[in-house]
This record gives structure tokens, C-alpha cells and sequence, in this order.
């Protein structure tokens, strides 16, 4: 944001859009006096529902917007004017400008308003009429310019600052002009088609990192003058099965406005699964720096009461579907892309790491990843005798040399790493508030019944909350960038958020059991009733391979199963769905049935 654009809002905010209205109206001229602004008003803000009183051209004239020269006669900065003009197009059109240009050289006409500032007087119908007739205006200048004579620079520079300023208006108004005839021709996307998954981010670094880990998707913007614009493509699985992707992130950070969003394209696109990927705080015995966590559940840590004894957690907890936990579970990373095996100096890096942070090495999560079976006893020694550490206390301990090392290492590694041998925790994820950074933070978790918790973030409950609102399965997927102990430095955040989206795309590819068809999914209401009545036992194996949640199914009623399923999947519109995947329960007859009916 420019410091005009700046000015003009904080205009706006002190003095109301009514007189802002006018102020726009007020740019056009080159300079201002009361009686011109008088003039403005009653032909434009004279009656409902845009009304200004004669205190009002006061009000502004004195306002930081305007400044005066000289006794009577105020001026508007260059730069402000742009804004102001602009904004005057986007509110009221070019017909306003060139009705307001034709005004101000009828007012010139009436007499001299200056009659001791011919030049002013000059400026004025010059301004007017490069809006009113930008070729006879040019002609005009040209003409001045060549009857100005070696002696009279005055002359000179009033040509000069003339033609630079009428530039500057023009240029600004043409080219909003511009902008706005491209919008108004542009041909949005076609109506969304379903959504099989939504993916929520919260930060711009999350954002660009799932639109990296899925480059072969096509995005497609989506609602972009609307207050939740998405894109949206589609990606095939490594078995071929499409899925339809839906990503957004929301203006600000935070868990209101993540939750906010989610909720409003939950319920706007119907998708089949709710996702959220990101960053999120480890557990330091459970996890290391740029390892993955899956949730496979999740609670609200702040959610309870204060009393005279202490905290009382009373938060509920959210489980992941178990088709996603056990894609989750058998998820090889070896095969995305930011894994790589550690090299013998990243090992040794990460050693010196650990012990710089006050850690044990030996007893972390990542040692046998770094340390494979067999190279622990060598490379140490190794390490020992390059000089980076001593024998101390019974425990490894940095050597001077090894802390220059390490932290000259870290110094100089500016974009973080590209690839770690990071390992994926299916794990309960806690959400809080704010995340503290306080080394007692693990120890609290015991009070509330999270002892297992393997990371702390901001939302995930909030959109394990708004996916059970909605009736769709969940799963939030967040990279660890620290320990909610104060060490926080960004060096693992744009790793961690990659690995996260790459994670979720692995998860989503093996779990949401979807088979895209391109039947429109409008079948009649014959359809359905033969639906309900011959599938009968089938329905609960057909519910499994689409992926309907425990919870949605429990909440069937019994005998009315299939009819219960066929709305289900209605109202998520995945009718469409139903012949392929009946087809792979072997139930053929009502495949045939369906299509028969599309």
C-alpha cells in the first residue's frame, strides 16, 4: 500500500465515504477554492442519500488531504489525486469524470476566477479539457510550448509541469479504466464441479508449499472477487483415480479466521474430505525438527474451567477416520520428495545440533535415521577427532571449536534444508489458544490427560470441529518447526511445510476411497427408491469403500440404511460415484441400474 493510498484511508476513517466522495470529485481540478468546491457540492452531494452541508467543503478544505498555497487556494498532492481519481472511476465511471470535466470548463467560462493567476485560470480549462478532448488538449500544450520564446521560461516550465501533470492524471485514469474493462470481460471459471477435497492452509508459506508438492495440478482461481476465493484443480493418484482439490487459506493467520473459513467452504463446496497442512510445535521425545505428524486425534487444551484448585480441562476429543489412519500408518516416505537419507556430515551436523540445544542425542526418535545400525560408534569417533567433542561428565559434550562449527554451519545454511529423512508420527495432536514457547509445556499436557501428544498447534481442533459440523472426515497433517520451547529460528519451516503437504497428498491419494466418474450425478428419484430397495446388506461394505465416517453411519437408521447413504452421498453431490464403485463390490446389477437411469 502506497503512503497516498494510506492517506486517503485514513481519511476515509476520520471524515466518513461521504466526504471522501467528494474529495474524489475534488482531484480533477488542479487546484481548489472554496467557491469552486461550493460548486462541486450543490451539483453532486445536494440531495439524499449522498448529502453534504456547506460546513462539509470546510471540513475538507481543512483536512490533510488538502494544503494551501495561498490566501483562498488549496491543493491536493499529485500522488493523492491518483488515488482519489481512480477511486472516483471504480465508484461512479469515466461518465462521472468526463461530466465533472465538463463542469469544471463551464466554470472556467463564466468569468476569470483568478483574474491576477491567468496561468491558473489556463491549468484549469487545460485539466478539463484533456478529459473532455485529450487530442484538442495536447494541441493545445504543443501550441503553448512552441509560442514560448527563449526569454520566457516561465512560460517554459508552466508547459512542462502542465504537460508532466496531465501525464500523471490521464495515465492513472486510463489505465484503472484498464483494469476495470479487463475485469468486466473476463471470463470467470466455469461453476465449480464437486470438491473431493478441501485443504485448508493459514499461512502463505503452507499455501505455496501444497500448490509445490502437487505441480503437475492445474489451478484454477476461483470466487476471486468474493471474500473466499479458491483454487481448484484436479489430481490423479499414483493408481489413477482423480480427485477433485480445492485449496484456500484466509487473509490473516489465526485460529478464528482459519476456522471461519473453513466453515464457509465447508458448507458452500460440499467436499468430500476437510484437510489442514502446515506447521505445527514437537514433542521433543517424540519427534524431531522437520518430521510430519499426523493427528489421530485431536482435543482443545484451553477448553474447561478455572477453579480454586487449578485448570479443569473439559475439552472433547476428535479421532481421525481409521481409513485415513491406516493410509497414515503405512505411508513410505522414502518415495516423496523432500525425503533423503542423511549424508555423513548431516549426521554430524545433527549431532552438534542436538547437543548445542542441550539434548541427548542418543536417546532421540531421529538417532537411527541419522545413525543408521553399525555407524554410531565410528562416527562419533570420527567427529572426536576432528575436534568438535570431548568425553565430559560421563556424556558428550561441544568442544569450543565444535559450537563454532555448529552454530557457523546453521550461520550459513540461509534456506533451510531440501531434504531430511524425516519420519511420519501418527499421533494425538493438541491445540491451543496460543502456542507458548516454555520448556513446560510437555509437563503441562500431563494435566490434562495429553501425555501421548506428539505436537501442539493453533487450529486443529477448530477444523476437526467444523468437519463434524458438517459431517465429513478429517485430516490435519502438520510439519514440525520447533519445540514450544523459545528456539524457535525458521530454519526447518519451509521444510517442514513442503513435507506436510506432500504428507497430505500421499494420505488423500491412499485414503479417500473416490472413484470420479463423469456422470453428472442426477438421477431420478425411480433411481433411488430401486437403490434403497435392493441393496440391502451391501450398504455397509458400499459405505466403507466411500469412505463414510463411523459417526455419519452410526447415525443411519436401521432398516433405512441405503436410503440414508443415497442422501448422504446427495447432498455432497458424489451420486456420481455410485455405478464405479458399485461395480467394485461386485454389485453389477444396480451399476447397470444407475446408469441406465443417468
Amino acid at each position: 500500500m502506497t503512503d497516498a493510498q494510506r492517506r486517503v484511508d485514513a481519511f476515509e476513517r476520520q471524515y466518513g465515504s461521504t466526504l471522501l466522495a467528494l474529495a474524489c470529485h475534488a482531484a480533477l481540478p488542479v487546484v481548489l477554492s472554496p467557491d469552486l468546491l461550493h460548486v462541486l457540492r450543490v451539483n453532486y452531494f445536494l440531495d439524499p442519500p449522498d448529502t453534504l452541508s456547506y460546513a462539509d467543503e470546510a471540513r475538507l478544505l481543512l483536512s490533510p488531504l488538502c494544503g494551501e498555497v495561498d490566501q483562498g487556494l488549496y491543493v491536493i498532492d499529485p500522488e493523492v489525486r491518483d488515488v482519489l481519481l481512480v477511486r472516483l472511476l471504480h465508484t461512479n465511471g469515466s461518465e462521472r469524470i468526463r461530466d465533472l470535466a465538463q463542469l469544471l470548463w463551464e466554470f472556467g467560462k463564466r468569468g476569470i476566477p483568478w483574474p491576477d493567476r491567468p496561468g491558473l485560470v489556463e491549468a484549469q480549462r487545460l485539466t478539463a479539457l484533456s478529459f473532455i478532448d485529450p487530442a484538442q488538449a495536447w494541441e493545445w500544450l504543443d501550441r503553448a510550448e512552441a509560442g514560448a520564446g527563449s526569454s520566457e521560461q516561465a512560460d517554459q516550465r508552466w508547459s512542462i509541469a502542465m504537460r508532466h501533470d496531465l501525464e500523471a492524471r490521464t495515465t492513472a485514469v486510463a489505465d484503472a479504466e484498464a483494469e476495470i474493462a479487463a475485469a468486466a470481460t473476463a471470463v470467470d471459471p466455469p461453476e465449480t464441479p464437486a470438491v473431493d477435497v478441501l485443504i485448508i492452509t493459514a499461512l502463505k508459506e503452507e499455501f505455496d508449499a501444497v500448490r509445490r508438492a502437487a505441480p503437475e495440478i492445474d489451478w484454477q482461481e476461483y470466487d476471486r472477487h468474493e471474500s473466499q476465493p479458491y483454487l481448484y484443480g484436479q489430481y490423479s493418484t499414483p493408481i489413477g483415480r482423480i480427485l477433485s482439490i480445492a485449496l484456500a487459506r484466509p487473509v490473516r493467520a489465526g485460529v478464528i479466521s482459519v476456522g471461519s473459513l473453513a466453515a464457509r467452504l465447508a458448507r458452500r463446496l460440499r467436499p468430500g474430505h476437510l484437510v489442514r497442512c502446515g506447521v505445527c510445535s514437537g514433542n521433543p521425545s517424540q519427534v524431531a525438527l522437520g518430521d510430519v505428524v499426523v493427528a489421530d486425534m485431536v482435543q482443545e487444551y484451553d477448553e474447561g474451567m478455572n477453579s480454586r484448585s487449578g485448570f479443569e480441562g473439559d475439552s472433547i476429543v476428535y479421532g481421525l477416520d481409521p481409513v485415513l489412519a491406516t493410509a497414515a500408518l503405512d505411508l513410505n516416505t522414502a518415495h516423496l520428495a523432500s525425503y533423503g537419507a542423511a549424508t555423513e556430515r548431516e549426521a554430524t551436523i545433527w549431532f552438534l545440533e542436538r547437543l548445542l540445544a542441550g539434548q541427548e542425542p542418543r536417546d532421540l526418535p531421529a538417532r537411527e535415521r541419522y545413525f543408521p545400525r553399525g555407524t554410531w560408534q565410528p562416527r562419533l569417533a570420527q567427529i572426536e577427532e576432528d575436534g568438535l567433542i570431548e568425553w565430559r561428565g560421563g556424556r558428550w559434550a561441544l568442544t569450543q571449536s565444535g559450537t563454532q562449527f555448529v552454530e557457523r554451519s546453521r550461520y550459513d545454511d540461509i534456506d533451510g534444508p531440501t531434504r531430511l529423512p524425516f519420519a511420519v508420527r501418527v499421533a494425538p495432536m493438541v491445540s491451543r489458544v496460543a502456542v507458548r514457547a516454555d520448556r513446560r509445556t510437555w509437563e503441562q499436557l500431563r494435566w490434562v490427560g495429553s501425555l501421548r501428544a506428539a505436537a501442539i498447534d493453533l487450529d486443529a481442533a477448530t477444523i476437526a470441529a467444523v468437519a463434524l459440523q458438517h459431517d465429513l472426515p478429517w485430516l490435519v497433517v502438520k510439519g514440525v518447526i520447533d519445540y514450544a520451547d523459545g528456539s524457535k529460528d525458521d530454519h526447518y519451516s519451509s521444510f517442514a511445510a513442503r513435507a506436510s503437504a506432500e504428507v497430505a497428498f500421499a494420505v488423500i491419494a491412499a485414503g479417500t476411497r473416490i472413484v470420479r466418474k463423469s456422470a453428472s450425478g442426477r438421477l431420478s428419484g425411480k433411481a433411488k427408491l430401486e437403490f434403497a430397495q435392493r441393496l440391502g446388506d451391501s450398504w455397509n461394505e458400499l459405505a466403507d469403500f466411500l469412505g463414510v465416517p463411523r459417526h455419519a453411519k452410526a447415525r443411519f437408521p436401521q432398516g433405512d440404511e441405503a436410503r440414508e447413504l443415497w442422501e448422504w452421498l446427495e447432498v455432497r453431490n458424489r451420486l456420481r460415484e455410485l455405478p464405479a464403485v458399485l461395480d467394485e463390490i461386485g454389485r453389477e446389477d444396480l451399476s447397470v441400474l444407475l446408469r441406465q437411469r443417468d
